[in-house]
């Protein structure tokens, strides 16, 4: 066959595949590449209040709207179904609304997406308290496909209709944030479907969220917070006995013991995802983690950001016994400890979240960074997510707490990281240059979001922000930690 004659076949197989970057170049070489990318660039679109007042968007989903998959809004108007009208083909919806956003209004509006997209819709995560009646449960429940659903600051009284647990026992993924939650399931209600379960029940005084994992014997995953006293045994207890295909588990809660933690550990099997809250795991001084080796070489992903008072020995340590890892996240890990640690032996790793702390030294009457950092960042060729910010107010007055993503201070060392996506410098004082953001362009050809502040100077902030949107690299500063991120839908 002509390879002329392939050729649009071939770009439609590579298309999914291409950054968002390279989709922008695609799309301006040719009308056959425009006809065969463009409608890539549509896959995602948000939507807020500022987007309602401009026509152009409005006839642009016109045009695409069949090609939106995935739509976020963050703010519901009345003109909001002339913009999304043309969207039906959706797969996921996600609702991030003001409180002060009219009930009745979103009620209706999210009822005509939903009848626009009952074949297709798989996904819908709201962070919008509506209500759970009999309306919005018959829409669902018409709905064949859904598979995900997320609840954020909702269910505070717990006013749902039977019906939601109708929809409930066909999902897959159930996300639920509640303030006050009291199930009204039938003693032998099971949800078998149900294999990712994530709460935050932060008032309650019963173990509520084991209550209900224990109620789904194909859980794969489950992350809760619950701060009654005794989460850890009822997981212990009642869940780990029953969810035999568990394998993965964030758990924060109450401050407990050591004797309770050991007993927990005990009887944990080896996970290939495990996270930990600072409440839950407060060790003693000589206290570490009661992994055998079995459990180091299961761990794929550890999630140890909301644990302050996880060592930095201790991050060290997992870094550099744990072969199969390919996520890690941590609050702090010193320079110190790097340097005189074990070689990291974690080269699959793809996502690095880590707090430095100590990554420059006294030299000569200035600060110079410390080679051993660089030495073990070099090893994770792989590496795709490098974020080396968290929200520790206690350290934003250390000089050394970042490293300096500046040609001279440590940035060339960075070139091996090729597959590199996405940056999270951190709220440091940095002061980068136009030069270091080429070189990152360059040298780091898959990236795709850069978040964090590139210069202290604002101006001089956003002019930087600019450059790398003109080059189709998505830009934002950072914010503040957020209390969504902690245990986010999984979706």
């Amino acid at each position: 066959m002509n390879d002329a004659v392939r050729l649009p076949e071939i770009l439609i197989a590579i298309g999914p595949h291409l950054s968002r970057r390279s989709l922008l170049a695609s799309v301006s070489v040719s009308k056959t590449w425009k006809h065969i990318f463009e409608p890539l660039l549509w896959t995602l679109v948000e939507l807020d209040e500022h987007d309602y007042a401009n026509e152009s968007i409005r006839r642009a989903m016109a045009r695409n709207g069949k090609f939106v998959k995935n739509l976020n809004l963050k703010d519901i108007h009345k003109k909001t179904m002339d913009f999304v009208q043309h969207c039906t083909r959706l797969h996921t919806l996600r609702l991030n609304l003001p409180d002060t956003t009219g009930k009745e209004l979103v009620i209706s509006t999210l009822a005509k997406i939903l009848q626009h997209n009952q074949e297709t819709l798989c996904v819908l995560d709201s962070k919008y308290d509506f209500g759970w009646g009999p309306g919005i449960c018959q829409t669902l429940l018409a709905c064949p496909r859904l598979e995900a659903l997320g609840i954020y600051e909702s269910l505070t009284h717990m006013e749902v209709d039977h019906d939601f647990w109708k929809i409930v026992a066909r999902l897959k993924r159930l996300s639920i944030v509640t303030l006050a939650l009291h199930f009204l399931v039938g003693e032998q209600d099971t949800f078998p479907n149900l294999t990712h379960l994530h709460m935050i029940t932060p008032h309650c005084w019963e173990p509520v969220s084991a209550a209900l994992a224990s109620r789904c014997p194909n859980l794969i995953e489950l992350s809760v917070a619950d701060y009654s006293n005794s989460i850890l045994s009822a997981i212990e207890r009642t869940v780990l006995p029953k969810c035999r295909n568990l394998s993965t588990l964030v758990v924060n809660c109450s401050e407990t013991t050591s004797q309770s933690r050991a007993s927990f550990f005990k009887k944990l099997p080896p996970m290939k995802h495990f996270g930990m809250s600072e409440r839950f795991f407060k060790p003693t001084r000589n206290e570490k983690l009661p992994f055998s080796q079995e459990h180091f070489h299961a761990l794929v992903h550890i999630d140890l950001k909301w644990c302050g008072w996880a060592r930095s020995t201790t991050v060290q340590e997992l870094l550099s016994s744990c072969p199969n890892l390919q996520s890690f996240k941590a609050e702090r890990l010193s320079g110190r400890d790097i340097e005189y640690g074990d070689p990291w032996v974690c080269l699959r790793l793809e996502e690095l979240w880590v707090a430095f702390i100590d990554v420059e030294v006294p030299s000569l009457g200035s600060w110079t960074p410390r080679p051993g950092i660089y030495r073990q960042l070099q090893r994770l060729e792989r590496l795709q997510i490098f974020d080396q910010y968290m929200h520790l107010p206690e350290m934003s007055k250390e000089h050394s707490d970042r490293l300096d993503f500046r040609l001279g201070f440590g940035l060339e060392h960075m070139a091996i990281h090729r597959r590199l996506r996405k940056l999270r410098t951190g709220t440091s004082r940095q002061e980068l240059s136009v030069k270091d953001i080429k070189w990152m362009i360059q040298a780091w050809p898959e990236l795709e979001e850069v978040e964090g502040i590139l210069h202290f100077k604002e101006a001089e902030n956003t002019k930087l922000g600019r450059f790398l949107e003109r080059n189709g690299i998505r830009y934002r500063t950072t914010d503040l930690v957020r209390y969504d991120e902690v245990y986010q839908a999984g979706f």
